[in-house]
């Protein structure tokens, strides 16, 4: 006799069977969209958990190739699941963006200790519900707070698109999250400069293969963010032109491995730029350049891109136990933009930093004075003592 049809999204019989110590798997057929059924298994540590868990499969490869995967009985993981999936799937958003969305997931899960929402069907996401879940979220987390908001968001956004009319507006939009504290601008005076070149060089030993103080000599001279200097190759540097010219075109990243990889676009679309290096950092890098022996201006010992969290390791250690200790590397990218935004204004600054707006320059990055002081020079006056000592004497 001929197994009866299954209607889309409904399952058939059932069967469970231990295949292991608290390992149990169940079995069943369900209809999906492309008018057969299809056969699937899910596993738990109960024959009850393998059981939940194939239902919850059954819904999403129900709607496998349709456009309406998710209902109203749907959970509140399946429906951020399947958002994220989709957005990595358009390619809107960037790779480690995407990384970061799913570690919502787990905030929902109540991994870290909070209210576990993910088993929610999306009949009961009431406002009150999400929107407390959320701000309770921020007191131990504010960060994870944001980001589960704009994946919630998102998430919600993305049903009421398939026709899920449970909401009148998005149901986490109330969601109150406390402002960011701003960063506090840094200033990169002389002093500080000579002070962290000598702890950098006094840590810089021949055992030391990373090239750390032309690293932050790169910071210095250029504003650049770290990831941005350590994606470098020689084919972005143009040492012979007048001035010498750098091209920021990409940025190191973790990908899902944890490896260091190069993203070939740098952080933002404007932040991909020209920038005009000062003459005691072409110097330097055109020493370095005799020693290159691959495409990179700053391959690791096995060849491959140094990870931003070792270079950050290394710089704690040249400063530690100094009076710049504390100091970090995104320090210097704030110190150049107010020695620039002193001089030539926040708009240069904004330039040399990649910014689309000298807004954003102004408000993070330039620290403010108190009195009026001789600002006469930038990155010239930033360089080694050895070395301003030999532009000096060529002017």
């Amino acid at each position: 006799m001929a197994r009866p049809k299954l209607a889309i999204g409904e399952v058939g019989e059932i069967t469970t069977k231990r295949i292991g110590h608290r390992n149990w798997v169940a079995r069943a057929r369900v209809g999906t969209i492309a008018g057969r059924s299809i056969q699937i298994s899910k596993s738990g540590v109960t024959a009850r958990d393998a059981r939940q868990n194939l239902e919850k499969k059954a819904r999403k490869v129900a709607y496998m190739g349709g456009d309406a995967p998710i209902t109203g009985k749907s959970t509140l993981e399946e429906l951020v699941t399947v958002t994220l999936d989709k957005m990595e799937q358009s390619g809107t958003k960037r790779p480690q963006t995407i990384r970061g969305y799913r570690k919502a997931i787990a905030t929902i899960q109540g991994t870290h200790g909070d209210r576990k929402i993910s088993n929610l069907q999306l009949h009961e996401c009431q406002s009150a519900i999400l929107c407390n879940w959320i701000e309770d979220v921020a007191k131990r987390a504010p960060s994870a707070a944001r980001n589960c908001k704009v994946v919630l968001k998102a998430s919600f956004e993305h049903a009421m698109k398939l026709g899920i009319d449970l909401w009148q507006v998005n149901p986490v939009e109330a969601a109150t999250l406390p402002s960011r504290p701003a960063e506090s601008a840094v200033e990169l005076s002389d002093e500080t400069l000579k002070g962290i070149r000598e702890s950098v060089a006094a840590w810089q030993t021949d055992r030391k293969l990373m090239p750390l103080s032309l690293m932050v000599e790169l910071l210095i001279g250029t504003g650049m963010r770290p990831g941005e200097i350590l994606a470098l190759k020689w084919e972005d540097v143009d040492l012979e032109a007048t001035p010498a010219t750098l091209v920021v075109a990409g940025t190191v990243i973790e990908d899902e491995g944890r490896t260091s990889v190069r993203q070939d676009l740098p952080k933002t679309e404007r932040g991909f730029r020209r920038l005009m290096l000062p003459s005691w950092l072409v110097v330097q890098l055109e020493e370095w350049r005799g020693l290159a022996t691959s495409e990179k201006i700053f391959p690791s010992r096995a060849g491959t891109w140094y990870s931003l969290a070792n270079v950050r390791r290394a710089f704690r250690e040249a400063l530690e136990g100094t009076a710049y200790e504390g100091w970090q590397l995104k320090g210097f990218r704030s110190g150049v933009a107010t020695r620039i935004a002193r001089e030539l204004g926040p708009e240069e600054a904004a330039r040399q930093l990649g910014h689309t707006s000298p807004v954003v320059t102004d408000r993070h990055y330039i620290a403010k004075w108190h009195e009026a002081g001789d600002y006469t020079a930038t990155f010239d006056r930033m360089a080694p003592i050895s070395k301003r000592a030999v532009n000096v004497k060529s002017e």
